[in-house]
């Protein structure tokens, strides 16, 4: 732009030189004239190396101003996912607060289902519950099954035992159904380490499985467990056997942690045995909002 008008500016001093050559063409005059209009040409000159300047500055501040944009877009998107991380962690917490007051809640009703199933039993028979893992240990002092045998005892104290632990299972797994805390119920058939000579392939994993089947059999067959669903609409019930792979925790090779207070340097391998061979019935607290 500064070109063009410096053209300009000399086209028209061109003319003007031209039309004034006569009133002053003395050589003073002309030299005069030159001084100044030299004088104009740097200022003019100045005043677009000024241009110049400010133009590239501009544009480094375009420049700037695009890359504060993108960073500022950025931050926004990272602002945006910190804000719906927020809002996740928020609704975690409330799920898992939910989670933990159920827990509470099932742990407690489990407490009171095996004081009840105990009030009914001997001094000297009695089933254990473990809150850790919430599960209710049947000894094998209740339920006598013939070593390598999977049947359940035919006798008029194992058919009393079974059902009165149904009706009281039934009374509470109801009312804890209605409160949406059970999700599902595990019977599961543990073993000791012996091998089972009558099928050496499957040995002691059938058996388990076998055993814990049976026992869900009679528990059904007094009054129908299976037909509790938890708030999914699944069945409540399923069963497992897990042969010798969990040992009792007070069983000389049990596990390390749990809630038991025992002391298993003092039992004999038969009492440590006794142990193992057991039936458990495990408790799976219900919460949607961690699913």
């Amino acid at each position: 732009i500064m070109s063009c008008l410096l053209l300009i500016f000399l086209f028209l001093l061109s003319i003007n030189l031209v039309n004034t050559k006569g009133e002053s063409d003395t050589p003073e005059a002309m030299r005069a004239r030159i001084r100044e209009l030299s004088v104009k040409v740097a200022i003019l000159e100045q005043e677009k190396n000024q241009l110049l300047a400010d133009s590239k500055e501009l544009k480094n501040k375009k420049r700037e101003l695009a890359e504060l944009k993108e960073k500022l877009v950025t931050i926004e998107e990272a602002n945006e996912r910190l804000a719906a991380e927020n809002r996740r962690i928020v609704s975690e917490y409330g799920a898992y607060d939910a989670y933990d007051s159920a827990e509470k809640k099932l742990i407690d009703s489990i407490e009171k289902l095996t004081a009840e199933i105990n009030r009914d039993l001997d001094d000297e028979k009695w089933v254990v519950f473990d809150k850790t893992s919430k599960t209710i240990h049947i000894p094998e002092s209740l339920i006598r099954f013939e070593k390598g045998k999977s049947d359940l005892p035919q006798d008029s104290e194992t058919d009393k035992f079974i059902s009165s632990l149904s009706n009281q299972l039934y009374s509470h797994l109801k009312r804890l159904r209605e409160q949406s805390l059970v999700d599902s119920v595990f019977i599961e058939g543990h073993t000791d380490s012996d091998p089972v000579r009558s099928d050496p392939e499957k040995g002691n994993w059938k058996l388990s499985s076998e055993r814990a089947i049976n026992f869900w059999l009679a528990l059904d067959k007094n009054i129908k467990l299976s037909k509790l669903q938890n708030p999914d609409g699944a069945k409540l019930f399923s069963v497992s056997g897990y042969a010798d792979s969990r040992p009792h925790e007070c069983s000389k090779d049990g596990r390390s942690y749990g809630t038991a207070d025992c002391n298993r340097d003092e039992l004999t391998k038969i009492q440590s045995d006794s142990l193992k061979r057991r039936i458990d019935i495990r408790f799976n607290t219900y919460h949607k909002g961690l699913r």
